[in-house]
């Protein structure tokens, strides 16, 4: 059985390190995008689909100690969401691909509105989610309506993402430690007598 504070410090690693990655590989693919955008996105795709079914596990061993591993394994659902998009992105026609990429948009949104709502006494929390959402919608209700992009502005648009995409994780995944580890963490035993008074 994995404990809660385990888990967080395991979670919060996990967010971290797939963050940071991402934000090299969106990087990468902006700078060289000929070179680098197809190596990019297989790595991507590899380390959201390894990342996403890690929270998932994670979340599936403290669902009896905590109501909140839903949270987990909802954004691990999304990170695999996530993956097969970036893997399927290259054999499907670039107009289904926009819809499908608009709907996992949405439903992305709507999971970030419901932490908003959950986290809502948290004012900084609860703004970031809140543009982090709109942000979302956003970009889908241009999916939508940019039908005509080429696929280097879609592939260009989707470097740019994974940035940003990677920095809002190693930001959940700082604010992981910060906030829900000392949380989770066992009380700290200084001695084994009674303090003196």
């Amino acid at each position: 059985m994995t404990t809660l504070s385990t888990a967080a410090t395991r979670l919060s690693t996990a967010v971290i390190t797939r963050g940071g990655v991402l934000v090299l590989l969106g990087i990468a693919a902006l700078a060289s995008p000929v070179v680098a955008t197809a190596t990019a996105m297989h790595i991507a795709a590899v380390l959201l689909l390894l990342t996403g079914g890690y929270e998932m596990l994670l979340a599936l061993r403290v669902r009896d100690a905590t109501r909140g591993w839903m949270i987990p394994m909802a954004d691990g659902l999304a990170c695999v969401g996530f993956a097969v998009l970036t893997m399927v992105l290259p054999s499907l026609a670039l107009a289904l691909t926009m819809v499908l990429v608009a709907v996992w948009l949405v439903l992305y949104a709507a999971m970030t509105g419901a932490l908003a709502l959950a986290f809502w006494p948290m004012q900084r929390t609860r703004s970031v989610l809140v543009l982090w959402t709109l942000l979302h919608l956003l970009l889908a209700a241009l999916i939508v309506a940019g039908r005509g992009a080429s696929i280097n502005a879609v592939l260009y648009a989707g470097a740019g993402y994974a940035v940003g995409f990677g920095a809002l994780h190693v930001a959940l995944g700082l604010w992981l430690r910060r906030v829900a580890e000392p949380y989770f963490a066992p009380p700290v035993q200084f001695g084994w007598t009674a303090p003196s008074r």
